[in-house]
């Protein structure tokens, strides 16, 4: 597995936070839970963070940047982005910490993928090393999928 940032905190002692820009069209976070998540990054008394996906123009959106929204929401949607919570808060209460707030991928990951130029170009490329790693990309989001789901059921 990738070792990423939002894979490596929840374990310890600290606040974190997965999301996304909100976007207020009924996509998978919207606006209040942004607020609530960075009003509960405040209140927790020790570090807290909050990691967020946002494109920006260096991704290479096919689509454009006016459709950045869209590319945020299809990241979650995919299992590229996952959104989830560790509260360690709720340890006092005998909850569980870890809380997945992203449902099972719904979309294939290619279709994500495909969906950049920082992808897209090397797929066509070179595109026997972009199978192989687009392979192992959809193998990776199903693992932390798995991991994160485990988490959250503990």
């Amino acid at each position: 597995m990738r070792i990423t940032l939002g894979n490596t905190l929840p374990p310890y002692p600290d606040f974190v936070e997965g999301i996304r820009r909100a976007p207020d069209r009924g996509y998978t976070l919207t606006p209040a839970q942004t607020i609530t998540a960075i009003r509960e990054a405040e209140e927790h008394h020790g570090p807290s963070l909050i990691v967020a996906y946002a494109p920006c123009i260096n991704h290479g959106i096919v689509k454009g940047m006016g459709y950045s929204q869209a590319e945020a929401k299809l990241a979650v949607d995919s299992g590229y982005w996952f959104l989830f919570r560790y509260k360690p808060e709720l340890k006092e209460e005998g909850k569980n910490p870890f809380i997945l707030d992203s449902k099972a991928p719904s979309v294939p990951l290619d279709n994500f993928l495909m969906g950049e130029v920082r992808y897209a170009s090397l797929k066509r490329t070179f595109p026997d090393q972009a199978d192989a790693l687009m392979e192992a990309a959809r193998k990776n989001s199903a693992e932390r999928y798995n991991k994160y789901l485990e988490l959250s059921q503990r």
